[in-house]
């Protein structure tokens, strides 16, 4: 019997003795990889410390990493976890009451995975939507550069982001970019978003809340650079649907407008407009705050 278990135990230390073996060329290069990573930064700079505006949907791709991080460990607990278990099953005598056990042992991991896993994939696809959306509206917003606006994106103000803000001759516009997927419905694609007034009517649903966050944006927005410039601001406050048809069907404080429509839109609108003074005071305000720092 001692034969037998003295066997066994030297059968389990030199399976164990292999696997770390196998395992020392991949950790001595993860190793050598960071040591060379430390020397480069102690040993070199950037020639830059920070990007003087902030890209696009910056804020989306922030927790969209963070996301990342969180369901990574879950995505390779449920790639190991088998191996593990199938090589903890060859360090003993197999058997059916056994085989079940570290069966149930790995079924339950993926249900605790699941349970876990699909609310946070289910949010970073949420986010990694709104990321291209507000990509997509940037590219329009840009171009009015060469109408003499500024164009800031991800605006931070406090706990949140304004999407973007563009300051130009017509005035001073605070745009909230939504970003919906279109449902097929008898196999084609539904394209239409009505406007009431107050609320966006898509065909699977009705957006309640992005008027009066667009009108809490364009008050904070004036305030602040009021404040901050000593002039007296007011922004016009806009959502675009980036993909979809708009259809105006009321009356609004609050302009809707398809991203593809919004370059021309902005241009003609004059409710609120700026002298060259005012724009290049109120840029810079904008310019300090969207500053990013850089690693």
């Amino acid at each position: 019997m001692w034969r037998a278990l003295l066997k066994l135990q030297t059968s389990v230390v030199a399976e164990a003795t292999y696997v770390v073996l196998l395992f020392l060329p991949a950790g001595g290069w993860l190793w050598s990889l960071h040591r060379k990573n430390e020397r480069d930064k102690a040993q070199s700079k950037l020639p830059f410390t920070d990007l003087p505006r902030r890209p696009a949907g910056e804020s989306s791709r922030l927790h969209i990493e963070e996301l990342d991080e969180r369901i990574d460990p879950w995505i390779i607990g449920i790639a190991f976890i088998p191996i593990l278990l199938a090589f903890g099953l060859t360090l003993q005598r197999a058997s059916l009451p056994v085989f079940l056990l570290y069966f149930l042992l790995s079924a339950g991991f993926v249900a605790v995975a699941d349970r876990k896993l699909r609310p946070l994939i289910k949010e970073r696809a949420a986010y990694r939507l709104g990321f291209h959306g507000e990509r997509y509206v940037a590219e329009e917003l840009n171009q009015l550069m060469a109408d003499g606006f500024h164009v800031f994106h991800d605006v931070p103000f406090d706990k949140y982001n304004m999407d973007h803000v563009l300051v130009g001759p017509s005035g001073v516009f605070v745009v909230e970019t939504k970003t919906k997927r279109k449902p097929i419905v008898g196999g084609e694609k539904q394209y239409r978003v009505t406007f009431d007034g107050e609320n966006l009517h898509f065909p699977h649903g009705t957006d309640t809340n992005a008027v009066e966050q667009v009108r809490r944006n364009r008050e904070t927005l004036s305030q602040w650079l009021s404040s901050a410039t000593g002039d007296s601001l007011s922004a016009t406050g806009i959502i675009t649907v980036p993909g979809w048809w708009v259809e105006l069907a009321g009356n609004s404080d609050i302009h809707v407008y398809s991203a593809n429509k919004i370059r021309y839109k902005i241009v003609s609108l004059n409710d609120y407009p700026i002298t060259p003074a005012e724009i290049q005071r109120a840029s810079h305000q904008l310019e300090e705050k969207c500053k990013i720092a850089v690693e």
